[in-house]
């Protein structure tokens, strides 16, 4: 969603010292866009006031308007009243506040983004994780899904920065929202396992985060073990795997490792019986 709204002040100053002034503030053009408060009326001599303005900006994009402020001393000693002005520009930018499902993950990870005021359209637009374009699973006005399947080149454990890109309908502007460092890329996690230990032949089941959607290995020692089933909660991260415990391995302690697109995880202690 856009911010809603955006307040700063402005100092106003009567720098005689003998005169009041009658103090007015307004901006040009009119909207909601820009409101200005305070200030109003009668400010003394060597006296300051503030001027609150407030930026409410209806959607993504720049806006501009003048801010004059006008004060005006009249005194009997005065044939006319005297009127001084001062005109600033003053300009604001409405910004997205977009939602995110996950910040980090691994190959096959699922996020959906949504908030976009006026939304996203309805045709197709492109999703980049460090540069490097994403599968977009589907794209609705209200809401984009992607599929997280480029990462090349893209180090574990740093946040990368997310751009969002589309052309409204009938328009030739690319419309693209960034969100810096909002997507971490991961490598496999192994939760502490209920069993510790297993024989040759074993069935093996282990737990833990980011295994990712593609079936990838198992290793005890330099052992790879063959993988009976592979999953991984696209949206969550939350994964689970069963393997057999390899028939070469002799009794021992050994370390046990999960691999997959992204890479290893840490080593984690198993003991062969």
């Amino acid at each position: 969603m856009v911010e809603e709204s955006l307040v700063r002040t402005v100092e106003v100053s009567n720098t005689s010292e003998v005169y009041t002034t009658t103090v007015t503030a307004e901006i040009t053009p009119t909207s909601s866009t820009f409101a200005v408060s305070g200030c109003a009326g009668e400010l003394g001599p060597q006296t300051a006031c503030t001027l609150s303005i407030t930026f409410t900006p209806p959607a993504f994009d720049q806006f501009t308007a003048d801010l004059t402020v006008t004060g005006i001393f009249s005194d009997t000693t005065f044939t006319e009243p005297i009127t001084v002005t001062h005109t600033v520009p003053i300009t604001g930018t409405g910004v997205y506040e977009v939602t995110a499902s996950a910040l980090e993950g691994t190959y096959g990870t699922e996020i959906l983004y949504g908030g976009a005021p006026g939304g996203f359209g309805n045709k197709k637009g492109k999703v980049y994780i460090g540069g490097l374009k994403q599968k977009v699973d589907s794209w609705e006005n209200t809401q984009v899904r992607i599929i997280v399947t480029k990462f090349k080149g893209l180090a574990t454990d740093t946040p990368y920065d997310v751009s969002i890109q589309w052309k409204p309908k009938g328009s030739k502007t690319t419309n693209t929202i960034d969100l810096p460092g909002a997507f971490t890329l991961r490598k496999p996690e192994i939760n502490p396992i209920n069993t510790q230990s297993g024989s040759v032949g074993d069935e093996i089941t282990i737990n833990g985060m980011w295994f990712g959607t593609k079936k990838g290995k198992v290793y005890i020692g330099d052992q790879k073990c063959k993988v009976i089933s592979w999953n991984m909660e696209p949206t969550t991260g939350i994964s689970t795997l069963t393997f057999v415990v390899h028939k070469k391995l002799g009794a021992g302690k050994y370390f046990l490792e999960v691999e997959n697109k992204i890479g290893r995880s840490l080593s984690f202690g198993f003991e062969v019986k």
